[in-house]
């Protein structure tokens, strides 16, 4: 089936092109912003080449969120995401542009699974697949989170506080929604199992259902204790910087749950 084949393709990119995304932009916005461009004498020939990279190292420099030494956020927090990736070269050409190509895939993946159920089960047009509208509903919301992030003219022309709490339904809209697509997506799987054992790896399928469970149970567990009891920016940042690495997780489990065809 060139769904299959297109559904493990794009799971792999969904999972590698953010990770790639906010990690390259706290190489570029945090590690490398620690030094001058002299101290990186042995790069200055790249730079000659790729003046990009340079603009974007001495943009790195001029932010005053950058930290004065190095960190590992997934372990000390020292660090969001956001912050990582708000310099204006690292936003605009690293971090948004992975995102909006993760969202192309995502869509695709959402569409395949929708066309590879039309042919296993043979749907009809009046069934709906929630798993689908949820998919590409947590899409346009991923989108939209990028979109808006590091528009300063947006909370110039409208409350600040308006402005965080847009941000802040657009986020947990994507996370809310993602859990509930791929939920209902390894549901629907674990129900069809039996037709398609010549198409998917049962193992990795119960491997999926269980930390699709894990994961509604973790972020409900996160959620509570993060609204009732105040937590350090630091605790913060290492939930997040994890949590977006289980999501990516499902997309990784996804490219494994298929066999070759």
């Amino acid at each position: 089936m060139k769904e299959i084949i297109t559904i493990r393709i794009s799971s792999i990119i969904i999972f590698l092109l953010p990770m790639l995304a906010i990690n390259l932009s706290l190489l570029f916005n945090n590690y490398i912003s620690l030094y001058s461009v002299d101290d990186y004498k042995f790069i200055l020939s790249i730079y000659d080449k790729f003046p990009i990279l340079e603009r974007i190292h001495l943009n790195a420099l001029e932010k005053h969120y950058l930290l004065t030494e190095t960190t590992l956020p997934y372990i000390d927090g020292r660090i969001s995401i956001s912050a990582a990736v708000r310099g204006y070269y690292t936003n605009n050409f690293i971090f948004k542009p992975a995102i909006f190509l993760c969202c192309v895939f995502m869509f695709l993946y959402w569409n395949n699974y929708k066309n590879i159920m039309k042919k296993i089960i043979e749907t009809k047009k009046s069934e709906i697949n929630y798993f689908f509208i949820a998919g590409v509903a947590s899409t346009i919301f991923l989108f939209l989170h990028a979109y808006f992030l590091g528009k300063p003219d947006w909370k110039e022309l409208y409350n600040v506080d308006l402005y965080k709490l847009f941000r802040r339904f657009i986020i947990i809209s994507f996370i809310l929604l993602e859990l509930t697509a791929q939920f209902l997506l390894v549901i629907k799987l674990t129900k069809i199992r039996k037709s398609i054992l010549h198409l998917i790896k049962q193992k990795v399928l119960w491997i999926k259902l269980s930390f699709s469970i894990f994961l509604i149970i973790f972020t409900i567990v996160v959620a509570l204790v993060m609204s009732f009891i105040n937590q350090s920016d630091a605790f913060n940042n290492i939930v997040e910087w994890n949590y977006v690495m289980l999501l990516l997780a499902y997309y990784l489990l996804s490219f494994f749950i298929w066999k070759k065809v």
